[in-house]
């Protein structure tokens, strides 16, 4: 395999840890990397929402094994999930929408899409199951209910995740 052909199988992410490692990091030194890693210049809300996302995922995420990335690129789409988590078999795609008190079919679209796209542009993902996660980190409640995957083991518009409870 030539170097060049190697790189595109890699996953490009601004961050990416196990999971065990992102619980042990502070939140300044994973804000840091998002940040080092932007394509683009990081504007304060962008960087409150990663704080506030990272917040999350700390406290969702304990005593979960697994491998954790942030701003994940889907390869040749140019499309970017907030979070991915595998752990095990399965790959969570994860969607926040910080301040959100709603669930809407747009974001519940956008984050199938992005379990979709995995599904089809990364290879990796091709024989594994893949749960879309929407988090609205402001809504009441949400569903939590697991639906029937699909034929290509891709959940249908996931699980809706409110977190009002959790630190800002």
């Amino acid at each position: 395999m030539r170097e060049d052909e190697h790189a595109v199988l890699l996953p490009r992410a601004y961050y990416s840890a196990p999971v065990a490692a992102f619980l042990a990091s502070t939140p300044e030194t994973v804000l840091g990397a998002l940040l080092v890693n932007s394509e683009m210049a990081v504007e304060p809300p962008q960087r409150d929402a990663w704080l506030q996302e990272i917040a999350v995922l700390k406290t969702t995420l304990q005593g979960l094994d697994g491998t954790l990335f942030l701003e994940f690129n889907i390869p040749r789409m140019g499309k970017r999930i907030d979070a991915v988590v595998v752990s095990g078999a399965v790959v969570f795609v994860i969607e926040f929408k910080v301040g959100e008190k709603h669930f809407t079919r747009p974001d519940l679209d956008q984050v199938w899409d992005y379990a979709r796209d995995l599904k089809n542009f990364h290879e990796a993902s091709h024989a594994v199951p893949i749960l879309p996660i929407l988090v609205a980190t402001e809504a009441a409640a949400g569903d939590r209910r697991l639906p029937a995957p699909h034929e290509d083991q891709v959940y249908p518009h996931g699980i809706r995740l409110g977190l009002p409870h959790l630190p800002r």
